[in-house]
């Protein structure tokens, strides 16, 4: 009897602390002087259900309209703090950049929580972030770029052709999707100039197919939200893990493993991104695998959208684009009639129209995250505003301040001329940042800068874009985990239309 009655207090005890714990988490934001939804009787699953039913960057929107600029939520018993601050922004990003050097994943143990994908570099502790980064950032120097410049403008040749054939040898004017033809054009780029594997230029490609298949992965399946329910809990993580090998080894993890084995195989040297890893001495198959797989994934998804993005906005705004063609005109005269991309930096008005795509239309949404290692007191004018607590996901709010009206004059509006602005203000490089900033900026925006402007101005120098039947004048988007591409397509009518020298 009287082991019953211990058990029966211990587990009273047991509960009363478990539920004192979980209420002290859930209250940590309201402690910390951040607003956001109440959570009610709800301490378990936070706004998870509403935060499910509504699309992220709509979601993270009117959070911020209602909250302010600094706000917060919780999914699950997993606080998010939101920041469109930029005073507090850059303290996080670049003033106090050595406490928050983690970046931290929506879901503990990400979307696929195979172990391999821990090993891809945005995944590791700090200390090996830092060495692989240095190791991959090589990829993208000014020199390796201009090696890989022959295979990038092969491929946009082909694009060309793809084009010609279209318009029947450049005799009609025809309705295009011009997405999927630029998700083929990165596809072989990341291919060719990263792995040295030639595919075929076509919609059903296996690894094309298993790329589009890791980004439709949802965050609301069962084990998911029970982990963000108790994320703190290992044990749940691993069960996890097991109750979803069967999906956890993916068609691209198969494949880059595919590519991988093959270069180890084979012994020869190439002239790519693989080859880097394979020069810096990296002997973990499973760590060459992961990354492989990371390149496909972040490249792909981002770069393709970003064109077509650009290449919409271009199509409803026909006097940018005009303007585009004129520019384009000046630049050829001066070349002799050739794009040359060694100084296709010399475009500036095409430099500002893909700076405002990327304002308007950012690829990533919620990817840009940090966590401290120590509490950060926020103050602003001599006034305290809130405290980040330490190891809490803080979430830079990117595509609202990329559309703040407090900052930007007609937000919503397509006005690149905002971008060659010489007076722009000291917040304008914090507000406006589709890539990132501080240490943990994307490792492949050189590679980006560099492959829009020479993509869009070879394809501009040729055709002209106006609007179709089909043309959206708003675009109807899909907002993904941590990313954002057109929904059904972008359609352009397409006319050959050369500029002559």
């Amino acid at each position: 009897m009287r082991i019953f009655i211990l058990l029966i207090f211990t587990s009273l005890w047991l509960s009363a602390a478990l539920y004192r714990r979980w209420y002290q988490t859930m209250r940590l934001l309201k402690k910390c002087n951040i607003k956001g939804p109440n959570i009610k009787f709800n301490i378990i699953r936070g706004q998870m259900e509403e935060y499910n039913k509504t699309p992220n960057v709509i979601w993270d929107t009117e959070m911020i309209k209602k909250y302010g600029p600094i706000c917060g939520y919780y999914i699950g018993a997993k606080a998010v703090i939101l920041v469109a601050d930029p005073d507090l922004a850059r303290h996080i990003q670049q003033g106090h950049a050595n406490i928050y050097q983690e970046r931290p994943r929506r879901v503990p143990g990400g979307i696929n929580p195979d172990p391999i994908r821990s090993k891809m570099l945005g995944n590791l502790p700090v200390p090996e972030w830092r060495e692989l980064r240095s190791i991959l950032s090589k990829n993208f120097s000014s020199k390796r770029i201009k090696g890989i410049t022959p295979t990038i403008c092969q491929l946009i040749d082909e694009l060309m052709n793809k084009i010609t054939v279209a318009t029947n040898n450049n005799k009609e004017s025809v309705e295009l999707n011009i997405y999927p033809i630029f998700q083929n054009l990165t596809f072989q780029m990341i291919s060719q100039t990263g792995f040295s594997v030639h595919v075929n230029f076509s919609d059903d490609n296996e690894l094309k197919a298993s790329i589009e298949e890791e980004f439709s992965k949802s965050a609301t399946s069962f084990w998911t939200k029970v982990c963000l329910c108790f994320p703190q809990s290992t044990i749940l993580q691993h069960l996890r893990k097991y109750f979803n090998k069967s999906t956890n080894s993916s068609k691209l993890q198969n494949l880059c493993e595919n590519i991988v084995m093959n270069r180890l195989n084979a012994r020869e040297r190439k002239d790519d991104i693989l080859q880097v890893m394979l020069d810096s001495e990296i002997d973990d198959k499973e760590k060459l695998q992961a990354n492989s797989m990371l390149f496909y994934e972040a490249a792909y998804e981002t770069l393709s959208a970003s064109l077509a993005f650009t290449m919409h906005l271009l199509t409803i705004n026909e006097n940018a684009q005009k303007k585009v063609r004129e520019e384009l005109s000046d630049y050829l005269k001066e070349n002799y009639g050739q794009i040359r991309p060694e100084n296709i930096s010399q475009l500036k008005y095409l430099d500002a129209v893909i700076k405002e795509s990327l304002r308007i239309y950012p690829p990533q949404t919620t990817f840009i995250s940090r966590s401290g290692e120590e509490d950060f007191v926020y103050e602003k004018d001599g006034k305290y505003i809130c405290t980040i607590p330490k190891k809490v996901q803080v979430q830079i709010a990117l595509y609202q301040m990329h559309h703040s009206p407090g900052f930007w004059v007609d937000p919503e509006r397509f006005i690149p001329e905002r971008h060659l602005d010489e007076t722009k203000s000291s917040a304008y490089d914090i507000m406006y940042q589709p890539f990132g900033k501080g240490r943990r900026m994307c490792i492949g925006y050189r590679y980006a800068k560099f492959v829009l402007p020479l993509a869009l101005a070879t394809i501009l120098s040729k055709y002209t874009f106006s609007k179709s039947a089909r043309t959206e004048l708003e675009l109807s988007l899909c907002f993904k985990t941590a990313t954002m591409t057109p929904k059904i397509g972008v359609f352009s009518r397409v006319v050959f239309d050369p500029i002559v020298c």
